[in-house]
C-alpha cells in the first residue's frame, strides 16, 4: 500500500474518532437530570383539617376545634380520635424510598391519578401543607404523587388504608365506655317482661319485684358478662338521616336496659333504648345523647336479655346445641365488648383455622 493510501485511512480514523468525541460531549451536556420527589415534612400539631376524597366514597372533611377533631362534613358529628390521629401519623412519617415513576402515563397504573387515588389535602396556619394523592401498595411501598406533579414516589409502608374510609369509621362510635365494675344494677325492660339484678360483691344477684319469679338456677357469669357489654358500649354504623323515632322502632313500648352506676362522680343512671332491628343490627338510643347508632345484633341480642337466656343450662360439649360457642358477626367494632370465655373460645378457634390453613397438602 502506498503513502497516500495509509494517509487517507489514518485520517478517515482520526475523523471517525473525533466524530465519536464530539457526540459524546454533546450526549453529555444535553443529559436529562435525575429525578426526585421531596415531600413536605409535618408535625402532627400543625395539622388542622384534612380534606379527604376516595373513589366511589363521599368527600371527607375533618376540622380541630379547640384541640379536639370533629367531622365537619358530610355530616357534623364528633370524630373517632384514633382514627384521625393515624391519618395525621402516616403524614408526619412520609418516606421517600424512591421514584417509582417519572411520566403522567403511569399514574392511573399506579393508582394516583384523580380517578383512582385517594386525595388527601392537610391543612393547618390557614395554608395547604400538603395535597397529594395516595395510590396503590406495591413491593412494600405506597405510590404518593404530589399533585400538580409528575413524578410518583415510593413512600415506605403502607398509608392507604388510614384515609381510605367510609364516614362511619371517621365518626366516634363510642357509645359509653364506664368501667363495669362501677355498676351496681342492671334493669331489662322488655316485651318478655322485666328483670334486675344488683350487684353483690363481684356476682351479680336477681331482685325480684311484687308477683316476678326467680330465675332459677340463674347463670350469674352471663349476667356480668351483659353488664360488660353494656358499661362499654360501641356501635357499628349510624341510622341514616330523615328517618322518624317510630321509624326506627322507639315507640312507647321500646324495650330499655338502665345500669345504676356509682363511682367517685357519685350515683348515675344510663338508659338505653333499643329500636327494630335491621338485617344483623339493631337500632339503639342513649337518654341524653340525639345520636342513633347501630349496634351488632349478637350485643342488641344481649341488650334484650330475657329469663331463658339468663338461665344456666346444663353442662354439655363445647359446642352443642345445649352450649354453644357464643361468636360475634365479622362485623363488629372489636372483642373489647366480650367476656373472657368468649373471648377464648373466639381466639381458639382462629388457632385451629390457622394451623389447618399452614398443613401442607396431602399427596396423592
Amino acid at each position: 500500500m502506498n503513502k497516500l493510501g495509509i494517509a487517507s485511512i489514518a485520517l478517515v480514523a482520526l475523523a471517525g474518532i473525533t466524530f465519536f468525541k464530539l457526540n459524546a460531549r454533546r450526549s453529555e451536556d444535553t443529559e436529562q437530570p435525575k429525578v426526585t420527589v421531596t415531600l413536605p415534612k409535618l408535625k402532627s400539631d400543625q395539622v388542622e383539617e384534612l380534606e379527604l376524597s376516595s373513589p366511589e366514597k363521599p368527600k371527607v372533611r375533618l376540622v380541630k376545634k379547640d384541640g379536639a377533631w370533629r367531622v365537619a362534613e358530610p355530616v357534623d358529628a364528633k370524630a373517632d380520635d384514633n382514627a384521625v390521629n393515624t391519618a395525621v401519623t402516616k403524614l408526619t412519617e412520609l418516606e421517600v424510598a424512591s421514584v417509582a415513576a417519572t411520566l403522567a402515563k403511569s399514574h392511573e397504573k399506579l393508582e394516583v391519578d384523580e380517578k383512582n387515588g385517594t386525595h388527601v389535602i392537610a391543612k393547618g396556619g390557614g395554608k395547604v401543607l400538603l395535597d397529594a394523592f395516595i395510590g396503590s401498595y406495591k413491593s412494600g411501598s405506597s405510590m404518593v404523587r404530589l399533585n400538580g406533579q409528575e413524578a410518583v414516589a415510593a413512600v415506605r409502608g403502607s398509608i392507604r388504608f388510614a384515609f381510605n374510609k367510609d364516614i362511619k369509621e371517621w365518626r366516634d362510635r363510642q357509645i359509653n365506655d364506664t368501667p363495669p365494675e362501677s355498676v351496681q344494677q342492671i334493669t331489662f325492660t322488655n316485651k318478655d317482661g322485666r328483670l334486675q339484678f344488683k350487684r353483690e360483691g363481684d356476682a351479680f344477684v336477681q331482685v325480684l319485684a311484687k308477683g316476678e319469679k326467680k330465675i332459677d338456677p340463674l347463670d350469674a357469669n352471663k349476667v356480668k358478662g351483659v353488664v360488660g357489654s353494656a358499661a362499654n358500649l360501641s356501635a357499628t354504623d349510624f341510622a341514616a338521616a330523615g328517618e322518624t323515632p317510630e321509624q326506627l322502632g322507639f315507640t312507647p313500648d321500646a324495650a330499655t336496659v338502665v345500669l345504676d352506676v356509682k363511682d367517685d362522680k357519685g350515683e348515675s343512671q344510663i338508659t338505653y333504648r333499643i329500636g327494630a332491628q335491621k338485617e344483623q343490627s339493631y337500632y339503639v338510643r342513649k337518654d341524653g345523647d340525639d345520636i342513633t347508632y347501630l349496634v351488632s345484633a349478637w350485643v342488641g341480642g344481649r341488650l334484650l336479655s330475657n329469663r331463658d337466656g339468663l338461665t344456666k343450662k346444663a353442662a354439655g360439649t363445647e359446642g352443642s346445641r345445649e352450649n354453644p360457642i357464643q361468636v360475634p358477626p365479622s362485623g363488629m367494632q372489636g372483642m373489647d365488648q366480650l367476656p373472657p370465655d368468649v373471648q377464648k373460645q373466639i381466639m381458639q378457634q382462629m388457632q385451629q383455622q390457622q394451623g389447618q390453613q399452614r398443613m401442607p397438602a396431602a399427596h396423592p
